[in-house]
C-alpha cells in the first residue's frame, strides 16, 4: 500500500520554509504532459485491489496537465478559497464554476486535460475505481452493458459526507484504520453507480426492484436458522449472489426495514415464544436467540417491546393460560412471520 504522507518528500526544494513541488498525481492516472507547479502542504495516497485514494492539501498551484485515467475517477474539491480551472474531455471543454466546492466524474480510459489558471487553499480528494470494483460494490455483477457517464457538478449529499470523512482519515493518518477508508470508498462506488451509470433496460429493471421471492425466502431462512449465533450480513448477501451494500438496499425495498432490524425483530419474537417455557432461564433464552449475555438481551428486548423479559414473562406466561411451545407450533409461527415481498419489487 503506497503511502506518501510526508509533507516534503526527498528531492523537493524549500523556499522560505515551504515545500516547492509539482503536486503528485494519483496512482490511477498516467501523466503525458505537465507544467503544474505549486506549494503542497501534504499528500497521502492509498491503494488496494480495484481502487485507490489520494488526498491533497495545496496552498497554491497553476499550470496545465494532460493525463489518461486507467480507472474511473471521482474527484472532490472539498474546499477552495479561489479556483479557476478548465477541464477538457472528449473534445468538450468544461469551465468549472467558481464555487467553494466541486466534484466531477471521469470514466476510465479517457484522456483529460486540466488547465489550472488559479488554485488556492484547496483540499482535494481523488478516488479511482476499476470497472469490476464498481460492479461488485453496486451489486451489478450480472451486468452485460455498463458505461459510466462523465459528469461535472456531481452533487450527491451522501457522497460528499463520505468524501469529507475519508479526507479527514487520510489527513490524520487513518486513525480509524485502513478498513474505514476502504469501506467508505466502497459506499462511494455504490453511490457513483446509482447516480451516473448508463446501462441496458434489462439491468435498469433489475435495479429498480427488490429481492425476488425465492431469494428473499432463502435469505430469511438462513437468518432464522442461525438465530443463536452472530449473523454477518455479508454472508447472507453472498448466499443470494449480491454485495452486502446492494443486498441491504433491496432487502429494505422488499421488507420495509434493514436486514439488521428484521433480524433483531425475529430474535425478540423467537424469545417471546421461548419465554413461555418456564423451565428456561432468561440467560438460556438469551443464548438461544443470539445474545452473548442476559444484559444485552434485556436491553434489546425492552427497546423492542417496552418491557423487560422478566416483566413480559410475568404478564404473558405466569398470569395467563399456558401455551404449547412444541417444535411444530414454533415452525408454524415462523412461517407466518416470513415477509411477503411487494409484487412491484420482485425483480431481482
Amino acid at each position: 500500500m503506497p503511502d506518501s504522507g510526508a509533507s516534503c518528500d526527498k528531492g523537493q526544494a524549500r523556499d522560505g520554509g515551504r515545500c516547492k513541488t509539482v503536486p503528485p498525481f494519483p496512482p490511477h492516472s498516467r501523466v503525458r504532459r505537465s507544467t503544474i507547479v505549486g506549494n503542497l502542504h501534504w499528500t497521502r495516497s492509498l491503494a488496494w485491489r480495484g481502487a485507490s485514494v489520494q488526498a491533497l492539501a495545496i496552498e497554491s498551484a497553476c499550470g496545465e496537465i494532460e493525463l489518461k485515467t486507467s480507472m474511473a475517477e471521482l474527484c472532490f474539491l472539498l474546499r477552495c478559497r479561489h479556483h479557476d480551472v478548465d477541464i477538457e474531455l472528449a473534445n468538450t471543454c468544461w469551465k468549472a464554476p467558481h464555487e467553494p466546492r466541486l466534484a466531477y466524474v471521469i470514466p476510465g480510459g479517457r484522456q483529460i486535460t486540466q488547465r489550472v489558471h488559479l488554485l488556492e487553499d484547496a483540499q482535494i480528494l481523488k478516488i479511482g475505481f476499476e470497472h469490476e470494483f464498481l460492479l461488485r460494490a453496486a451489486g451489478l455483477s450480472h451486468a452485460r452493458s455498463f458505461e459510466l457517464a462523465p459528469k461535472l457538478g456531481y452533487d450527491d449529499p451522501l457522497s460528499w459526507q463520505l468524501a469529507a470523512s475519508i479526507y479527514e482519515e487520510c489527513k490524520n493518518k487513518a486513525p480509524g484504520g485502513r478498513q474505514f477508508i476502504e469501506t467508505g470508498a466502497t459506499l462511494l462506488a455504490m453511490q457513483l453507480v446509482r447516480q451516473c451509470i448508463a446501462y441496458s433496460g434489462e439491468i435498469n429493471a433489475r435495479w429498480r426492484g427488490g429481492l425476488a421471492p425465492t431469494a428473499l425466502r432463502r435469505a430469511c431462512d438462513f437468518m432464522m436458522n442461525n438465530l443463536s449465533r452472530e449473523v454477518a450480513i455479508v454472508d447472507v448477501a453472498r448466499l443470494v449472489g449480491l454485495s452486502a451494500g446492494h443486498f441491504a438496499t433491496v432487502f429494505q425495498q422488499s421488507v420495509g426495514c434493514s436486514p439488521h432490524a428484521w433480524l433483531r425483530q425475529e430474535r425478540i419474537l423467537s424469545a417471546q415464544t421461548l419465554l413461555h417455557d418456564k423451565s428456561l432461564s432468561l440467560h438460556a433464552v438469551a443464548l438461544q436467540v443470539g445474545y452473548a449475555n442476559q444484559s444485552a438481551f434485556g436491553v434489546c428486548f425492552k427497546k423492542q417491546t417496552g418491557v423487560t423479559p422478566a416483566a413480559w414473562r410475568r404478564r404473558h406466561v405466569f398470569d395467563s393460560i399456558p401455551v404449547d411451545v412444541d417444535r411444530q407450533a414454533c415452525e408454524s409461527r415462523r412461517e407466518r412471520r416470513l415477509p411477503t415481498p411487494h409484487l412491484s419489487n420482485a425483480g431481482l
